[in-house]
């Protein structure tokens, strides 16, 4: 893969993380207010 797969690979991996965590974290937030 090229640079920019790796980077948005990496991306999208942090971006299920953050929203898994909020959602651990607070319980109520729908993961769609943390899509851009």
């Amino acid at each position: 893969m090229n640079l920019v797969a790796n980077f948005l690979t990496a991306v999208a991996k942090t971006t299920v993380s953050v929203n898994c965590f909020f959602i651990w974290y607070k319980g109520d937030i729908p993961a769609e207010l943390l899509k851009k």
